[in-house]
């Protein structure tokens, strides 16, 4: 699947949805070339909701979210970057797990579920945070070897 694609068409969605306030800005980058991986379409795009949704969360008086997408040698890399609270250490190192919200209305949920779509497709994500300014979420991906056919 083309996550490249999915992620574009996702994002005009978000810019439109009801998550996006008047103060906030969705950002999108994409690098040219192939964006082609072994992925469940369904679950990349889960993916795409559950961090961006968090980001937008993290930033109630607006701010500027940051998405990209970009190979990086033979690896597919989906970036969300926001200008919200930021992550403490020690939260940082309980994110993925079930049941650690940041928010008082979460569930805990979304990024465990992230965690796990993600290893579920050979991959990796990393969170680099610091309070008072913004968090970076990286998932990578492993891209396929050849390109599916249309």
């Amino acid at each position: 699947m083309d996550v490249g694609r999915l992620v574009s068409e996702a994002v005009t969605l978000l810019r439109n949805g009801p998550e996006v306030g008047p103060t906030h800005t969705v950002d999108f980058e994409m690098d040219t070339g192939s964006h082609v991986c072994l992925a469940d379409p369904d679950q990349i795009t889960q993916v795409f909701w559950n961090l961006t949704r968090n980001a937008l969360e993290a930033m109630p008086r607006g701010g500027i979210l940051k998405v990209r997408v970009f190979m990086d040698g033979d690896t597919l890399v989906l970036s969300c970057r926001d200008q919200g609270r930021g992550i403490g250490r020690e939260e940082q190192r309980r994110v993925f797990e079930p049941f650690q919200s940041g928010t008082p209305m979460g569930t805990g949920l979304g990024l465990a579920i992230v965690y796990q779509i993600v290893r579920d497709h050979g991959g990796d994500i990393a969170v680099r945070s610091t309070p008072g300014q913004g968090t970076d979420v990286e998932v990578r991906i492993p891209l396929l070897a050849t390109p599916v056919p249309a």
